[in-house]
């Protein structure tokens, strides 16, 4: 009965069919692996490709917009001047300017300010008003009574009729 039992087991064509198939199945098993890597090694170099293509293109496309010359040019900049009476009965006199204008010329313009004509301002009214309103509007805090009533009052300070304009100073820089 042993005999037969073990004849049954090694002796028909079942035994080479696991190791066959254990083979095959390792070896497809292995080739798929490979060929999803190689697939999302694939993807993963054409997304780079098209990265450097589109920041290459974009390179070119501001190289070519940008002047490569150096050029003396009339630079405009909004100007804040400044006239207030001191306890001492002085006049003293500030200006606030913007980071394209560099400190050293603060005098020159407090000069030139100073020897300027001024006049009311004539064109650009609504859009002044306009402008300061929403910026004091989106300074508010709260809707308490109190930031109401201060927000009112700076409102009410606020007197577009009552800004002077002038032309542009030179402020000569090397």
């Amino acid at each position: 009965e042993c005999d037969n039992h073990a004849f049954r087991s090694s002796g028909n064509d079942l035994v080479s069919t696991v190791a066959v198939f254990g083979s095959e199945a390792g070896e497809l098993q292995t080739r798929l692996s490979a060929s999803v890597t190689k697939k999302r090694a694939l993807d993963t170099i054409n997304q780079a490709h098209l990265f450097l293509w589109k920041q290459k293109k974009l390179e070119n496309t501001v190289n070519q917009c940008m002047l490569n010359e150096s050029l003396t040019a009339r630079i405009y900049a909004p100007v804040c001047y400044l006239e207030t009476l001191n306890q001492h009965s002085q006049i003293d006199k500030s200006v606030y300017t913007s980071s394209v204008i560099p400190s050293e010329c603060s005098g020159e313009l407090i000069d030139g300010f100073g020897k300027q004509e001024w006049s009311l301002i004539q064109n650009g009214k609504d859009s002044i008003k306009r402008y300061f309103n929403a910026e004091v509007n989106s300074s508010v805090i709260d809707n308490s009574l109190h930031s109401s009533r201060v927000n009112e009052m700076i409102v009410k300070i606020f007197d577009v009729n009552s800004i002077k304009v002038s032309r542009f100073i030179n402020c000569k820089q090397d």
